[in-house]
Parts: C-alpha cells; sequence; structure tokens
C-alpha cells in the first residue's frame, strides 16, 4: 500500500470514529501525533481537510469534501492569519 493510500486510510478512519481516533502516523508510525483541520463554508459544509503528523509534518489535504457536522471548521473567508495559527506551513504532501 502506497504511503498516500495510507494517509486516505487513516482520512477514513478518522471520520469513522468522529474524530476522536488515536490514529497512528501513516508515515513515521507515531502514535497519537495526527491533527487535522477542515476549511470550508460554515452554511454548506463544503470544503477541504487538511491532515498532518505534529512530529515527521507529512500530511494530506483532501478537497471538495462535505465537512461532518461533529467538526468544527475554519471560513475559507477568515484572516489568513487564523489559518496559519491552526495549520502548520511546513507540511509536506504525501504524493499519490
Amino acid at each position: 500500500m502506497s504511503e498516500h493510500d495510507k494517509w486516505i486510510k487513516a482520512f477514513v478512519a478518522l471520520t469513522d470514529s468522529g474524530g476522536e481516533a488515536k490514529l497512528s502516523c501513516p508515515s513515521c508510525g507515531r502514535v497519537g501525533t495526527i491533527d487535522f483541520q477542515f476549511v470550508g463554508d460554515p452554511v454548506s459544509r463544503k470544503g477541504y481537510l487538511q491532515m498532518w503528523c505534529r512530529e515527521c509534518k507529512k500530511g494530506l489535504s483532501l478537497s471538495r469534501l462535505l465537512i461532518p457536522h461533529w467538526a468544527s471548521l475554519v471560513d475559507w473567508n477568515s484572516e489568513k492569519s487564523l489559518l496559519a495559527e491552526r495549520i502548520p506551513s511546513d507540511i509536506t504532501e504525501v504524493e499519490e
């Protein structure tokens, strides 16, 4: 299974658990280091997800999602500084 596919599997586990799962990083294997943020429109709840490992700084971005109702989201019309506070700028996206 590719690294990208492992991150997709982690995304499914995250959403299936309502954001409560203590996931292992698909890249480095550390447990409980995955963080995530949904960004989108608060009315339609359409947007994207950024997932990353706080330790190895690898992650995945998925777009055109329907954001689950259990998930908090940052309005994509928010100030860029708010997004910068929540999503690290040094994430390396895993490749397909």
